[in-house]
């Protein structure tokens, strides 16, 4: 995984890379990343990781769960304080499985209004980009095409001028 935070290697500390992947019967079962460089929320404290039944060693922590046909992982950096919470990124709002808060009621905390606004923003955003590189594509392959024709019109043209020609010299 890149982008971990404190990992060797990682781009920005500040970073928390969220990978979610759908294992439920969608054929466009997909996977992405959620990165919000405005969170440090990637730690988690050990009275967390022991009431989860964790009990590791070392520093990143990396976790990975089952719920409600999701599959999550995540990288945490151990610490002993305890007012550090995480907030999921997910394509919706909804799709925060409902199975999270009574599985591990560290990872079922919904976002505040401030952090639902940055992120109903950013998700925005990122449709609107989308939806220009789209009708970017399109625009350009419509170009492509009436180029296209308009070299085969112009070939067809200059091939009947010169068969008229050579007719003319018959």
């Amino acid at each position: 995984m890149t982008d971990v935070p404190g990992a060797p290697g990682s781009e920005d500390s500040r970073f928390v890379t969220i990978h979610i992947e759908r294992t439920h019967g969608k054929k466009s079962a997909g996977r992405r990343a959620f990165r919000d460089q405005s969170s440090k929320e990637n730690k988690i404290t050990k009275a967390c990781l022991a009431s989860m039944g964790f009990n590791p060693t070392s520093s990143p922590v990396n976790l990975k769960w089952s719920v409600g046909g999701w599959d999550w992982e995540h990288d945490f950096n151990i610490v002993d304080s305890a007012d550090h919470e995480i907030v999921l990124g997910t394509d919706s709002l909804e799709e925060i499985p409902s199975g999270i808060p009574e599985a591990f009621p560290i990872f079922g905390r919904r976002m505040n209004k401030e952090e639902r606004e940055k992120f109903e923003q950013w998700e925005r955003e990122s449709r609107a980009r989308k939806e220009a590189e789209r009708e970017a594509r399109k625009k350009k392959a419509e170009a492509e095409a009436q180029a296209e024709a308009k070299a085969e019109a112009e070939a067809k043209k200059r091939q009947e001028t010169a068969a008229r020609g050579q007719k003319h010299r018959l």
